[in-house]
């Protein structure tokens, strides 16, 4: 659970930290992420862009491994609402990074929501 209810919350001072150590085991289980045998000694982001129209964050982020050498990655994050959340986290629960606390929604992988999908390709 994270105490924030939005992407630029996650992303401020306060609660950045926290949000950032849930990136290492969301990557983890991810198929896409390439290097599950090697240990994350952390992950942080480099930089952000807000989709304010629909409600997600583009994500950079600066993957540094235990044996010292780091990747870049970039994800793309979205704020669902909680109506939607508990469906999509049945159907896609490896997409699912944290819930918000207060029961504020929670954020996904962007590419498993349709809204964000149809909205970036209008």
């Amino acid at each position: 659970m994270l105490a924030a209810a939005s992407l630029r919350e996650a992303l401020a001072v306060p609660a950045r930290a926290a949000f950032e150590r849930l990136l290492g085991p969301f990557l983890r289980r991810q198929r896409w992420f390439g290097r599950k045998s090697r240990v994350i000694d952390s992950v942080s982001v480099s930089d952000f862009a807000d989709l304010f129209d629909v409600g997600a964050a583009l994500l950079l982020l600066d993957v540094r491994y235990a044996e010292g050498d780091r990747e870049s990655y970039f994800l793309p994050l979205v704020h669902v609402p909680t109506d939607r959340m508990l469906g999509m986290r049945d159907k896609h629960r490896d997409s699912l990074l944290a819930t918000c606390q207060g029961g504020q929604g929670a954020f996904f992988d962007a590419t498993v929501d349709d809204g964000f999908c149809s909205g970036c390709s209008a």
